[in-house]
This record gives structure tokens, sequence and C-alpha cells, in this order.
């Protein structure tokens, strides 16, 4: 889809790239088969950044396994 939305916009008469982010806060949930997390400020309200880290780790390894682009816009630790 995105390859698709990038070529559309290189052909057009700008020919401007598109920028596509991915907003990751539970999880990289638009795709299947992946964890989907609870919200990071409920994750900030346990008091435990150990946990914190390690869900926000594995969620940076599964957008990083569909190959997204490397801006993920968090974590807000």
């Amino acid at each position: 889809m995105v390859d698709g939305f990038q070529k559309a916009a290189l052909e057009s008469r700008l020919g401007i790239p598109v920028i596509q982010g991915t907003d990751a806060v539970h999880g990289d949930n638009d795709v299947y088969d992946v964890t989907v997390f609870p919200h990071i400020v409920g994750l900030r309200a346990t008091g435990d950044a150990d946990l914190a880290y390690k869900i926000e780790f594995a969620t940076g390894l599964e957008v990083c396994k569909v190959n997204h682009p490397k801006d993920n816009q968090n974590p807000c630790l």
C-alpha cells in the first residue's frame, strides 16, 4: 500500500515523495499477528521502567520486521 502511494506521489506533477511513519503506541497494531500492549501512559503508571523498556523494545522489533520506515513515533517515556 505504501509503495503504491509513493509511486503515485513521485509520478505526480510535483514529484514530492511521501514520508510515512508508524504510530506504534500500543504495538504495531495495523499488522496481523503482532502483540498489542497497554497504552504507554498506563505503562508509565506502573512505575516499572524496565517493563516499559522491554515492551518498547519488543514493539520496535515487530515494527522493523514488517519493513516500516524507522520513524516509529513512540516511545514517549
